[in-house]
């Protein structure tokens, strides 16, 4: 189920930014997250802005939480500077629902 939900905001971001990317493709990866890079904003900024919508996030991984570096992970993955410094992490879990992923893409949309 969680995995519907992850699929369902990729596939409802990546056709409204055309230019984002999925941070470690369409392979083996956690079916409750969703890592997504963002081309012309830094995903603080853009964190910052749905935060305050109640819209939670991160741009790291969970034990990375408050760091100021990039991602390890991505790093690691050797995901180019450029997507990184835009990149977002979005985890569901068994409490989330289809109005949820309605309500990320409303609240991207309007950036």
């Amino acid at each position: 189920r969680v995995r519907l939900l992850r699929d369902q905001l990729e596939k409802e971001l990546l056709e409204r930014f055309p230019s984002a990317v999925v941070n470690g493709g369409k392979g083996s990866r956690l079916p409750n997250t969703l890592n997504i890079a963002f081309t012309g904003i830094e995903s603080e900024t853009l964190l910052h802005q749905l935060s305050n919508e109640g819209v939670y996030a991160s741009n790291g991984s969970a034990c990375s939480t408050g760091s100021l570096d990039y991602s390890h992970v991505l790093l690691a993955m050797e995901v180019p500077y450029h997507y990184m410094a835009g990149s977002v992490r979005f985890s569901f879990s068994r409490l989330n629902s289809q109005e949820d992923v309605k309500t990320i893409v409303q609240k991207i949309k309007k950036r």
